[in-house]
């Protein structure tokens, strides 16, 4: 069910907000939470009995935390149980087939990555202190299944969003204002760009051996373009759903592509997890080797520790070598600018740009295997890209010219506002109301045109995870 077209999103959506602001302020989370299950049940009608067990063994754990006094054996026994949770049906997919029989669908419920990390990281916080355990069932089964959120996160800290459960929340037309801008940009990477790219990018990496050179180069920098706009995308939208309905969720990302360096581009990417994975992970396994004070501790503290971090966020995104490849790249890019940074800390008189373009591309380069079916497919890809081919015109025969200029046009066009507002410290609310409307004017003209015109339905990328 295409949740996410502009036809079926926009009505229920304006339709749904009008019925939360009318309710009073004691029905407006019930009807938060009905709502996301209803949604949950039409995008998987099993899994929600997955995620509603799971949501109820978790509150029930953070309970037990709150009373218990050895709280490590019980944090070990929590860690273990969601980690199983969500590796165990990913390892029998792997044991049965590529092709997960149906009668097993429900155990991937929709959303299971993302509100694994969310049980885990409560849970550790409650464990630490840092908040108090949840009394309220309700209240911890909307935090999970937040319906803007449900499907590919961002993956939100109990204690940034259990609090603002706190406040009744009532119209601002600002602040639906907002949301409506936000919702509209996000429609329009995803539809006008990451949907557009995707022609070029499936016709090169699902029949790797059959274009050569400057078209599986063009491919894998477009498949770039391609996740950041679909998953920002599917960010800005679940932004402004959520800001709709009085709810502040965190970004996600920070014009990642005009990052400087690898350390920098994951402070830009997939925020909200690079901030749990640091959190959860990176610290405590550093401070942990620090801790000893053998000879080999400091290299240790610098090497394990992205290498580990990096390999899980792989593992994460699922148990394919492909995957374990991307982490294990990113987690060594990561050591080596780490040292580099640490050797050349003197102010660098390299152009930002070449910076830009350097990181782009080693960024590129680590999606090729993300991106890749096998192993074997990327190397195909590689050794294609060493051929000679200067021209589009292989892959022209079979995907349109249009498509083709539609997609430079609207990276040059939305990297090039990025730029502005970078360059120049602004952000979007630091734009004059008629340029904001203006520009949501535009988007909306193009949302309808190519939207109208799209061939195929595309799911969100990382709905996938």
């Amino acid at each position: 069910m295409d949740l996410y077209n502009p036809l079926i999103l926009l009505p229920v959506l304006t339709l749904s907000v009008i019925l939360y602001y009318i309710l009073p302020k004691r029905w407006q989370q019930p009807f938060l939470l009905l709502f996301s299950l209803v949604l949950l049940y039409l995008l998987s009608p099993h899994g929600m009995v997955v995620l509603l067990l799971l949501a109820g063994i978790n509150f029930g754990f953070g309970l037990l935390l709150k009373k218990t006094g050895n709280k490590t054996t019980l944090r070990t026994v929590v860690i273990i149980f969601n980690l199983a949770a969500f590796a165990l049906p990913r390892l029998l997919a792997l044991e049965i087939s590529t092709a997960l029989p149906a009668a097993l669908d429900f155990l991937f419920p929709v959303g299971l990555a993302f509100i694994t990390l969310q049980n885990i990281g409560y849970l550790l916080d409650v464990s630490r202190s840092i908040i108090p355990a949840e009394t309220s069932f309700y209240r911890y089964l909307l935090y999970l299944l937040f319906f803007p959120k449900l499907n590919a996160g961002p993956i939100e800290p109990a204690r940034r969003f259990l609090p603002q459960m706190s406040t009744p929340k009532k119209y601002d037309p600002y602040t639906i204002q907002r949301g409506i801008l936000q919702i509209c940009m996000g429609l329009f990477k995803k539809v006008v760009v990451a949907d557009r790219l995707a022609f070029i990018v499936d016709a090169v990496f699902d029949q790797p051996g059959t274009y050569y050179g400057l078209t599986v180069i063009t491919a894998i920098a477009f498949y770039s373009f391609q996740i950041y706009f679909d998953f920002s995308g599917y960010t800005d939208i679940a932004l402004g759903i959520a800001r709709m309905f009085g709810y502040d969720l965190s970004p996600n990302f920070k014009k990642p592509f005009l990052a400087e360096n690898i350390n920098e581009f994951w402070n830009r990417w997939h925020i909200t997890f690079t901030g749990w994975l640091r959190e959860y992970i990176f610290f405590p396994l550093r401070r942990s080797l620090l801790r000893n004070r053998a000879s080999s501790s400091q290299f240790l503290a610098l090497f394990i520790p992205p290498l580990t971090t990096m390999l899980a966020s792989g593992l994460w995104h699922g148990f394919q070598p492909t995957y374990l490849v991307w982490g294990l790249y990113h987690g060594l890019l990561l050591y080596g600018n780490t040292v580099y940074t640490k050797k050349n800390r003197s102010s660098s008189t390299r152009s930002p740009w070449i910076s830009r373009i350097l990181t782009f591309a080693l960024v590129s380069f680590g999606f090729l295997f993300f991106r890749s079916a096998s192993l074997a497919d990327a190397g195909i890809l590689l050794q294609s890209i060493f051929v000679k081919s200067t021209t589009y015109h292989d892959l022209l025969l079979n995907i349109s010219s249009i498509d083709l200029m539609l997609s430079y046009a609207v990276i040059i066009l939305i990297m090039g506002f990025e730029t502005y507002l970078h360059d120049r410290q602004k952000s979007w609310n630091d734009l004059s109301f008629r340029v904001q409307w203006a520009v949501i004017l535009i988007l909306l003209l193009a949302i309808s045109i190519v939207g109208v015109y799209q061939p195929i339905n595309t799911e969100f990328i990382y709905a996938a995870f």
